[in-house]
């Protein structure tokens, strides 16, 4: 209700950097982290201390002793009245932010956890993780993660479902297959520390603070683990490429997965030794925010378009980045001519420029394959003969028995000359 009164210290002085939605269009999730019970739990019912959930208890109904029906360690709902409040201990918070870390997926778990605990389609769960490794391994036919229960059907998960789903060849894989996803959040993060050290290359909103570049930032934040794969995933193979020596620049789009999702332009400039880096940088914007146009006028259904552009080539200690967010929603060219010009100058019409690239990604990569990279495409070689489309997961119980009943924002990285990507101080 008051989301001028959310501060970063209890002092009360640093505000919150970033703004909120009014409070009639956005959603609060009510979380409650119970530190300590973990403990407690592992020892009185053993397993990993997670606490237990059994919709069915409400109110007062937590707090009757075993003798009278009560069941210890278990959670249902406060009051029904008021809504769904998520009761997590240190157990599952850990379990969860880690294997959820993105803000896209841990609220999609949220809202799906709440919707099948109100249809009453949930007896039971023996901890948090063992729900959070069923709404894992169900997909719905538009490919989103949810809890799948039949029509009419109760579902209880017993303990063991979310060991069996970490040690699973499938979840190995999509772990190791999600590191390169972190490079977008090194993007994020690094640009995140300069606009709040104020160290930013060039920005056209010089001294604004967070809450300026929420399009720009927002839209990468929200993307969620998976997306962030491809993301990387599409930037270094494109990095990995030279620059064609008939081209000023290599571009790359990447049209987006879901109708709605952004586009997202890359471009890689090679620096001339006999160009200084300011004239350098600006030709690099330039670049970045034609293609973005370009990308508009090839995809008239593009509407938000986020540039990157940055030195070519995967190992590059001086490297330095370019962020843009283009609202494309009502841009058209002013002058035909000029706007032909432009695109002339920087051979955009070229088949190298406007060629389209696809890129295939599993979330659960196949165990025990290999992929040959074939310049632009990939073969896939399977060793062995058959492919899981989900995981099994079988059941077992370790717990002792409980009785039961519209513009564009430009930012840049200063470009260091050795040593890391962190920018020095103007």
């Amino acid at each position: 209700m008051y989301p001028k009164q959310i501060f970063l210290d209890r002092k009360c002085t640093i505000p919150f950097p970033i703004s909120l939605p009014e409070p009639a269009k956005g959603k609060i999730h009510r979380i409650v982290v119970a530190h300590g019970a973990a403990e407690r739990c592992k020892a009185e019912l053993g397993g990993s201390g997670s606490l237990m959930l059994f919709p069915g208890i409400t109110a007062g109904e937590h707090t009757k002793a075993r003798i009278d029906g009560g069941r210890p360690f278990a959670l249902g709902q406060i009051d029904r009245s008021k809504g769904y409040v998520h009761i997590l201990d240190d157990t599952s918070l850990g379990i969860i932010l880690d294997k959820l870390d993105t803000i896209t997926d841990f609220v999609e778990y949220l809202q799906k956890k709440e919707r099948v605990i109100l249809s009453g389609q949930l007896a039971g769960a023996a901890g948090e993780e063992e729900l959070l490794a069923y709404y894992l391994k169900n997909l719905t036919e538009a490919d989103e993660h949810d809890f799948i229960i039949p029509t009419e059907q109760h579902l209880f998960l017993d303990e063991g479902l979310w060991e069996d789903f970490v040690s699973s060849p499938q979840a190995k894989a999509q772990e190791k297959a999600d590191k390169i996803s972190y490079a977008l959040d090194s993007i994020i993060n690094t640009f995140i520390k300069n606009i709040q050290a104020n160290t930013l290359y060039y920005t056209s909103h010089p001294n604004e603070g967070l809450a300026h570049y929420d399009k720009l930032l927002g839209v990468l934040a929200r993307e969620p683990r998976f997306h962030r794969r491809v993301f990387s995933n599409a930037l270094a193979g494109f990095l990995s490429r030279p620059v064609p020596t008939s081209q000023t620049a290599t571009i790359r789009t990447i049209k987006p997965t879901n109708p709605g999702d952004p586009y997202y332009v890359f471009v890689a400039v090679e620096q001339p030794p006999f160009v200084n880096d300011d004239e350098y940088r600006k030709f690099r914007s330039f670049a970045l925010e034609t293609y973005c146009k370009v990308t508009k006028e090839r995809f008239p259904d593009a509407q938000d378009i986020i540039g990157y552009a940055t030195e070519p080539g995967l190992l590059n200690e001086g490297r330095s980045d370019d962020l843009l967010y283009f609202d494309a929603r009502e841009w058209f060219p002013k002058d035909e001519a000029d706007w032909a010009e432009i695109k002339r100058r920087l051979n955009v019409a070229s088949s190298e420029a406007l060629s389209e690239f696809y890129v295939h990604e599993d979330e659960y990569p196949v165990p025990n394959t290999t992929r040959i990279n074939l310049g632009e495409s990939f073969i896939d070689i399977r060793h062995s003969s058959t492919r899981q489309s989900a995981l099994t997961l079988t059941k077992k119980s370790n717990k002792k028995p409980v009785k039961k009943t519209s513009s564009q924002r430009t930012a840049k990285v200063r470009k260091k000359k050795k040593g890391s990507r962190t920018t020095r101080t103007r």
